[in-house]
């Protein structure tokens, strides 16, 4: 018998969610932004699928979506943009990332500091979770970004999400971690 379970990383894909998308897959295929024939048979699917996402999160027409393929381009996407937004601009000069981040996290703050931010490493305690009262000495005012991830993928360690996430809305600093679903 084979177990698979490293389903953090990689799925099966759910056979409803299979039959929404067949469709799209050999039939329609063209790109929904053009103004060809192809189009007008995959734009519906994109919008009726927008909505769903809006109404799922709970956002609204006037809250900014952005949709990527995988969490590498979204957490290059999450960083690079405080990096150019925040730190380029000499707004704030310091994000936070634990020291057990996914490799794109890592990578790209390894660059972001590379460009001259200063970037702390969050050491995790004996239980392989984010030390919280390190995070509490690093955080300051010129803070950006702390970046931890929600469960650890490899010990299934669960960080205290919450508390982080308090402590940086009181710093006033943007907090991001990977989705995890209990």
């Amino acid at each position: 018998m084979n177990v698979y379970l490293d389903n953090n990383a990689t799925t099966i894909v759910d056979p409803h969610v299979y039959e929404a998308m067949e469709p799209y897959f050999v039939q329609k295929y063209g790109n929904p932004n053009s103004l060809h024939a192809f189009a007008s048979d995959t734009h519906p699917g994109i919008k009726s699928a927008m909505e769903k996402i809006y109404a799922g999160i709970g956002a609204d027409r006037n809250d900014s979506v952005v949709i990527t393929s995988c969490a590498t381009e979204s957490n290059n996407w999450v960083l690079k943009s405080i990096y150019f937004e925040y730190i380029l601009t000499g707004k704030k000069n310091h994000i936070i990332i634990s020291e057990v981040e996914h490799p794109s996290v890592m990578s790209t703050a390894r660059w972001i500091e590379s460009m001259g931010c200063k970037v702390t490493y969050l050491p995790i305690n004996e239980e392989g979770i984010v030390d919280v009262p390190a995070l509490k000495e690093a955080i300051t005012d010129k803070t950006a970004l702390v970046s931890v991830m929600w469960a650890n993928n490899e010990t299934g360690a669960i960080f205290p999400v919450e508390e982080i996430g308090a402590i940086c809305k009181g710093m006033l600093c943007f907090f991001i971690q990977m989705p995890y679903k209990r």
